[in-house]
């Protein structure tokens, strides 16, 4: 399938067919006139087939179930209905009613995908496109049932196609008085559609369905912290379907405590039972499990082992792709969890291990290492896997990891990706929908930064997709914007969806006030982001609302880590306003959480408040907890007037740098380094500083270090963002100057071997 050059708004495809493609010869023109998976656009090419095919629907009886078997939404019932309509099928293939039911079952199908960056419920809409095209071919006619329309609803909300399916889901609950489940589906695409997670639910009445859709909302659009509490004031299904939507958005590592634990074990059990395999309990057992999720796409007519003809709905194949991709999930969750979020490295690399003895020989094990780690050393082992994957199999390749593997510092491994991705994602965007918007569009293309033109036919697709809506706030209104501006382009989004109220925050300009309504908005969806409402505050040299506002986050918000990581200041704002014990309060509650700024804010207030054997003790716990000895050691230096303390600076000094700390610049050096910190990942703020992956850092503000802990000390003995590095970077020593927040890079970092 090839597009046609054409300069027509409307886009035109040829498909070609040879002789031995079944006796078929010639080719087709497809027009995509709506978008790229609406089943209309297809006449020319079922009309084209239907010289091959006969014309008449089969007369057999059928009645349709599977809008009311799947509301359970569950994977027994994918399994029983998928048995149920192919059985059919099999015998009665040009059975109208059959095709738009399996059409439901497969957009449902794909609506219950959460699967993070390994997303990809493409194929399985593409097949209940064809299952539509093919229903409308028998009849001669666009369907007007229930059935054909909640199939064409499902397969545009995974498109994004949301204006059209805001009509669609009117029209759907139009055939609810005739048949009540549409009603569920109709409140539930709602959901998917509008992510607005206002609506109530009635918890008695609804089904799984419903719920599972309004928690995603919730997420996608008011934040895991509400929705999780929401969520958690009952006692939830035991389904991975939670453990999945939460961790497909921005979560906390209260989040991750709740919702990583098991949830690998539940989509292998998952699998285990759609696939028919047991659960791996040993090598053997892992070996074969991990080849059934291999499994490669086939027809979907096919023949079986005794050589007759057989179709599947969801066939074999289609379901281990679907359990790949969520097992893929739950691994690189976890272990992100493990070793960023939480912050317990050893249980990190150790889960990691078990992983790659376990799942190394799945196909998309390699994509998983890639997002994984971030230093060529580590990349390269799993090249040839995933240049395999690149050119054998791009349609399983998630577009975060061709994005991935397009970056810089990869050119020498993988020199030919961005040119394959380009070709693969072209379009970007598809045709007519607004999928996978923004990952495919800017993370692959030069669509990074979408001008108001190339904005305007996806808004006009999708005027409810919250990324498109904030980019358009973006390109539209460069400079200040009123409400009734923001409110033309954003319209109900600006009530309910954080993203897009935030981009209007930041479009208010020098109205103060429409941006203090607007961050309010924030603080009432998401209590997490009244701390933005506070920083507003402080520089508007608003002391007392910004501790007020404080207050609220320190009350309310959800992620208890970043509470305690940000309190400091309303710490000190009590103190020097004389409420000592409301910053003594502030201070035990950060660190009780164990945070390394909680328990130094903590400490700071012992000190200020003269406590110094208390500080004392709180510095050594930061030390002990996170190996690093710099805040106490300052701590010592700060309070010399005490003879006691003085002499534990000196020894802790010494005990870090033995032959003491060291004066030095770039003539200093010579020869590739023997000792120094070695940098094994980078970013946009190494990047940006001139610095990559395998240089070595040798002094700290013209202080040699020799080890990571020496690294670490000399950097903290200043607040200031900007500081001096000397490095030895392709094969010569450099000093770069420096400017960062808290004078961290966010990049791996170890003592030179």
């Amino acid at each position: 399938m090839i597009r046609l050059k054409n300069e027509a708004a409307t886009p035109v495809y040829r498909v070609s067919f040879s002789e031995d493609k079944g006796g078929l010869k010639g080719a087709v023109d497809i027009a995509v006139s709506t978008h790229v998976l609406d089943a209309e656009i297809y006449r020319p090419l079922t009309a084209f087939l239907g010289g091959t095919y006969p014309q008449k629907a089969d007369a057999a009886a059928y009645a349709p179930k599977a809008a009311e078997a799947l509301s359970g939404f569950q994977a027994e019932g994918f399994v029983a209905e998928n048995r149920r309509i192919s059985g059919f099928l099999n015998e009665n293939p040009r059975s109208v009613a059959a095709n738009e039911d399996a059409a439901v079952l497969l957009g449902a199908f794909a609506l219950r995908e959460n699967s993070g960056a390994f997303w990809n419920p493409l194929p399985v809409c593409a097949r209940a496109t064809a299952h539509l095209a093919y229903a409308e071919f028998l009849t001669g006619k666009p369907s007007d049932s229930a059935d054909a329309l909640l199939a064409d609803l499902l397969i545009g909300l995974m498109a994004d196609t949301k204006a059209r399916c805001q009509r669609q889901i009117e029209e759907l609950q139009k055939f609810a008085s005739a048949r009540s489940v549409l009603s569920h589906w109709a409140a539930a695409t709602r959901y998917r559609n509008s992510r607005d997670w206002r609506v109530p639910l009635d918890p008695s009445g609804a089904t799984l369905l419903e719920k599972i859709e309004k928690y995603r909302a919730w997420c996608d659009a008011g934040g895991t912290g509400p929705a999780m509490a929401d969520l958690l004031k009952t006692k939830p299904e035991e389904i991975p379907d939670w453990s999945r939507i939460t961790l497909e958005t921005s979560w906390s590592v209260d989040a991750g405590h709740r919702f990583t634990p098991g949830f690998l074990a539940a989509e292998l059990q998952e699998a285990a039972k759609v696939l028919e395999r047991p659960i791996p309990g040993s090598a053997v057992e892992a070996k074969a499990f991990v080849a059934a999720l291999n499994m490669r796409p086939v027809p979907v007519v096919s023949k079986d082992s005794d050589g007759k003809w057989k179709l599947d709905v969801i066939d074999p194949p289609m379901w281990a792709q679907n359990a790949q991709r969520h097992i893929c999930h739950a691994i690189f969750e976890t272990w992100y969890f493990l070793a960023e979020m939480w912050g317990v490295p050893e249980e990190a690399q150790g889960f990691w291990t078990e992983m790659k003895g376990a799942f190394s020989e799945m196909d998309l094990f390699p994509a998983v290492a890639l997002l994984r780690y971030q230093s060529v050393p580590e990349t390269r082992p799993y090249v040839p896997a995933l240049d395999r994957l690149f050119k054998e199999q791009p349609e399983l390749v998630p577009d975060v990891v061709w994005y991935r593997a397009g970056a810089p510092r990869y050119s020498d491994l993988f020199p030919d990706v961005r040119r394959e991705a380009a070709a693969w994602f072209d379009p970007p965007i598809l045709t007519g929908t607004a999928y996978r918007y923004p990952s495919r569009g800017k993370q692959l293309t030069n669509f990074q930064h979408p001008t108001l033109e190339q904005l305007k036919p996806i808004y006009a697709v999708a005027p409810l997709q919250q990324g498109v809506v904030a980019d358009y706030l973006a390109a539209k209104f460069k400079g200040a914007a009123s409400e009734s501006d923001l409110r033309a382009v954003a319209g109900p989004l600006l009530d309910y969806c954080m993203p897009v109220v935030r981009e209007a925050a930041k479009r208010a300009g020098r109205d103060f006030a429409l941006r203090e309504k607007l961050l309010k908005t924030m603080a009432d969806i998401d209590p997490d982001s009244a701390v933005e409402l506070a920083g507003f505050y402080q520089k508007q040299k608003q002391p007392e609302k910004a501790a007020a506002a404080f207050q609220l986050y320190v009350d309310k918000a959800s992620d208890r880590v970043s509470v305690s990581n940000q309190c400091r200041w309303l710490v000190n704002y009590y103190f020097d306003h004389g409420q000592s014990e409301e910053a003594l309060e502030v201070a035990k509650m950060a660190a009780e959480v164990y945070s390394f700024d909680g328990l130094e804010t903590y400490a700071l207030l012992l000190e200020r408040m003269h406590r110094l054997p208390d500080a004392e003790q709180a510095y050594q716990n930061i030390a002990e907890r996170y190996e690093d000895a710099a805040p106490l050691y300052l701590f010592y230096k700060r309070n010399t007037g005490d003879p006691g303390l003085a002499a534990k600076a000196g020894k802790m000094e010494v005990g870090v740098f033995p032959s003491g700390i060291k004066d030095v610049t770039v003539a200093s050096f010579s020869g590739r380094p023997k000792s120094g910190v070695l940098i094994e990942e980078e970013n946009s703020l190494l990047r940006d500083c001139g610095l990559k992956s395998g240089d070595i850092v040798v002094a700290f503000d013209r202080r040699q270090v020799d080890t990571f802990e020496q690294y670490m000390f000399i950097r903290s003995l200043s607040d200031s963002p900007s500081f001096r590095l000397i490095a030895y970077h392709d094969g010569e020593y450099r000093e770069v100057q420096v400017s960062i927040p808290e004078r961290i890079f966010g990049v791996k970092m170890v003592t030179l071997k």
